[in-house]
């Protein structure tokens, strides 16, 4: 049997929530697992430029990594064909488990290195995300 039939098996999910693809599973064993996984790049601790980002806001860019390939997949795309990202603040902080001013913190610290940019919208509809791909040094070569 393979490594993850062993963890369907050995934690019984009691409570789903869904983002976009993203599904939290909270499991009666303590353990939080995301489907699909999302990969936080060895660039943040690699390189300079990253390295004062705090914990969340890693999380944050792998969550929008899965929003943004999921916005490419059903073509969620702007007048000029650039994927964007549609969730409320809210819904991402939850998802996080932080309070909205922790989750604005980290949004503010991705926009200030340029991994993300935002578009408002108008009253009561959320902002348009866009993310940006990481920049490393061996693509400046």
């Amino acid at each position: 049997m393979n490594y993850l039939g062993n963890r369907k098996k050995r934690y019984n999910c009691i409570s789903r929530r869904f983002i976009g693809k993203l599904y939290l599973k909270i499991c009666s064993g303590g353990i939080a697992m995301i489907e699909p996984d999302f990969v936080v790049p060895m660039a943040f601790f690699k390189e300079d430029k990253y390295k004062d980002l705090n914990h969340t806001s890693l999380l944050l860019y792998g969550v929008l990594v899965e929003l943004h390939k999921h916005a490419i997949q059903i073509n969620q795309l702007d007048e000029t064909g650039t994927p964007y990202i549609l969730c409320t603040n809210k819904t991402l902080s939850n998802f996080l488990g932080v309070s909205n001013e922790k989750f604005v913190k980290c949004k503010r610290e991705l926009t200030e290195v340029g991994l993300l940019s935002q578009v408002k919208q108008g009253l009561s509809k959320p902002n348009k995300l866009y993310l940006t791909l990481l920049e490393t040094e061996s693509q400046k070569v």
